[in-house]
Order: structure tokens, then sequence, then C-alpha cells
């Protein structure tokens, strides 16, 4: 990945595809293990939840949110090919058991009945809504009365110093997030941060900050 151009390195993060997209994931796995460790613990399920997501990637790490309680369900819903694939393989004993599925999509027409699921959670797809409020929408429509997600993504502070997020990537801070879900129905529960330091192209120390924002409908 380290030559490809800066746009093909983006399509990559949005969409990641073949052999490419299959290592993309594999670092993606390693640089976001904090912020979705951290959303999980946020998001908390209770005894047989049924909890969406969107965006998983490989879903590696789907067997641990399931873990997190008794009687868990998981529904990924992913615009890759390949992502899907992998998720499948990776989780395959999840599947074979009824306990977690994966279906191909991009979020704006969700392929759930409505007040469907208990939790949603994404991590590092926002950037790339074409829609977001349209988004919201339908995912409050799939989420049951009283259900809660959690939005977690790169501020806009930290992501403007990566060059690939020239192409394809809209950037946010909370209080346009925060705007947004309030505007689609939605009540804002909190605000949390994560931050992590890490070296940048040139080897410099950057610190990485996400914005971990939970709601309910």
């Amino acid at each position: 990945m380290e030559n490809k151009d800066q746009r093909y390195i983006a399509a990559q993060l949005k969409c990641p595809s073949g052999e490419d997209g299959i290592k993309a994931a594999e670092k993606m796995n390693d640089n976001n293990a904090g912020v979705i460790g951290k959303t999980m613990a946020l998001a908390a399920p209770a005894d047989g939840a049924y909890i969406l997501e969107l965006g998983p990637g490989n879903a590696y790490h789907v067997r641990e949110l399931l873990s997190m309680a008794r009687g868990l369900r998981y529904a990924g819903v992913d615009i890759s090919d390949t992502m899907l694939a992998e998720a499948g393989l990776m989780n395959r004993e999840q599947v074979a058991a009824g306990t977690a599925s994966f279906r191909k999509g991009d979020g704006r027409s969700l392929p759930f009945p409505d007040n469907t699921f208990d939790k949603f959670l994404t991590v590092n797809t926002l950037y790339f809504w074409e829609d977001a409020p349209g988004m919201l929408k339908e995912i409050r429509r799939v989420l049951k009365p009283g259900g809660s997600m959690v939005l977690s993504f790169g501020s806009q502070r930290f992501m403007q110093h990566l060059p690939f997020v020239q192409y394809a990537f809209r950037l946010y801070n909370e209080p346009e997030v925060t705007a947004m879900l309030e505007a689609e129905g939605f009540r804002v529960r909190g605000t949390d941060f994560y931050f992590e330091d890490a070296k940048g192209m040139n080897g410099e120390t950057l610190t990485k900050e996400f914005i971990l924002i939970s709601a309910e409908k």
C-alpha cells in the first residue's frame, strides 16, 4: 500500500477490494483496535441484545463483541464483497450457529424491518456517508424504541493532517455530528474521546483523536 497514490489509498479505505483490500483491512485492524474496543465497551450490550454494525470490514472483532454478554446476535452490513467474504470466513462458527450474519449494503437502505435492533455501532465510516441525515433516519428506523447507538470517527482536527483524506472523505468534529443526530430525533447521551499516539508518514509522532458519540432512539 505504501507505493500506491493517495487516491488509491482512500478508495481502499472506503471499500477494500482484492488482495490490497485484504492487506488494508489487516492494517486497519491494527490501527483501529483501540477505538473499536472503546466503541464496543460503550455499546455495552445486555444479554440477548441484537446488534447491527455498519462497515465491519473483515469483522475480526465480532467474536469478542459476541462474548460480552449472553445470547447476543450480530448483523454486519458492508459495501465490500471482499470484506464480506473475509468476515464470513473469520466468523464461520458464529455464522453457522446463527449468531452472526453479514449482508451487502451501503446503509442508505438497510435490509431489516423497523424496530429490529437493540444496538447499533459503526467505526470510521461516517466520512463516506453521502447522505448522512438519510443514513441516520434509516438507522433510527431499524432500532427498537429505546435502542442505542455508538458512532465513532476520527476528528477533523486530527484527520485533516492525513494526505489521503482529500479524496472521498468528509470530515467532522463533534458539534456537527451531535446536531445531525438531534435533528433526526436521537437523544445524545454523551461524547467520549479516545487518543492514541502513532507514527506519521515521515516518522513524526501524531496524536490520533477519535470522537465516540452515544445516542438513543
